[in-house]
């Protein structure tokens, strides 16, 4: 891949908020680099995801079956009256939970930028409220600059809360600059805004996390970047429009590698002590 340089102002575009730095790299802003292999990319991401997704599916039938092993041996037993259909309905809207959230920031690269956002929390019935419940974040700004994102962030707990997948889905349009590529792209800062060019980046991006404890709060597990992204609305006769640098017309991007996390928190959204640690790398095919 290729990085786009850094505004020389020491600005760093396109990074407010937690969503925003998920769906823009914090240090720079990125070009992809390559169309050559969106069909790998592609195939790698829906095995990483089908197999992530068989895990939860592996761990409730061992659940079925110790549950129907039970009912075989109690087959003498008297039956236990089912509930009326008003306290099954009460009961399952007991387990789902909703929290709604604004989103108002405000950055040199973004003006101001309203939005909202809702957290989506499902519990089993026996569930106490000290364990992590399934869960599903939407997130969502606008801009002054007419910038728009919008991020779904599904999370699935599985095998006794041991494993855990996590994935950000996100989509993003989003007008912001270029300067040139490198450390020696020879900007002057007093011929900042001369060299400014202005385009869009409408990109689609999925990053899959699937983890399993190993020792007490320690987990390890596989991460997954893939990006497709466009660039829109280059400027005339600039850099961009004449198509030299290397990701201008966009393009596929995908790099894998692992993680590990440290996680004491004694609750999810809201905790009161204990400390969470992430630490991943992503790994790039040229």
């Amino acid at each position: 891949m290729s990085r786009i340089a850094k505004d020389p102002r020491g600005v760093i575009p396109a990074n407010a908020g937690h969503a925003v730095k998920l769906l823009r790299y914090p240090e720079t802003n990125w070009l992809p680099m390559s169309n050559n292999m969106p069909a790998t990319s592609v195939r790698i991401l829906l095995i990483f995801v089908c197999f992530a997704m068989c895990l939860p599916a592996m761990s409730d039938a061992e659940e079925l079956k110790e549950s129907a092993a039970t009912n075989h041996v109690g087959e003498g037993v008297e039956a236990v009256p089912v509930a009326e259909p008003e306290a099954e309905a009460g009961a399952e809207e007991g387990r789902l939970g909703i929290t709604p959230f604004p989103v108002i920031y405000y950055t040199p690269e973004t003006s101001l930028a309203l939005g909202g956002g809702v957290v989506f929390t499902l519990r089993d019935e026996d569930e106490s409220l000290e364990t992590r419940p399934d869960n599903l974040q939407v997130m969502t700004a606008y801009t002054l600059n007419n910038q728009f994102f919008l991020m779904l962030s599904p999370e699935k707990y599985f095998n006794e809360q041991r494993g855990r997948f996590f994935m950000n889905i996100g989509y993003l349009n989003w007008p912001t600059s270029f300067f040139g590529i490198g450390n020696e792209s020879g900007i002057d800062p007093g011929e900042v805004e001369d060299l400014e060019e202005t385009y869009t980046d409408e990109s689609f991006m999925l990053q899959p996390w699937i983890t399993h404890a190993v020792v007490a709060d320690l987990s390890m597990g596989l991460t997954l970047d893939w990006k497709n992204t466009h660039v829109e609305d280059v400027e005339e006769d600039g850099m961009l429009e004449q198509g030299d640098i290397t990701g201008s017309d966009g393009g596929v991007s995908s790099g894998m590698g692992p993680v590990i996390t440290w996680d004491t928190r004694d609750n999810l959204f809201s905790p009161s002590r204990g400390s969470w640690h992430k630490t991943w790398a992503w790994i790039y095919r040229e």
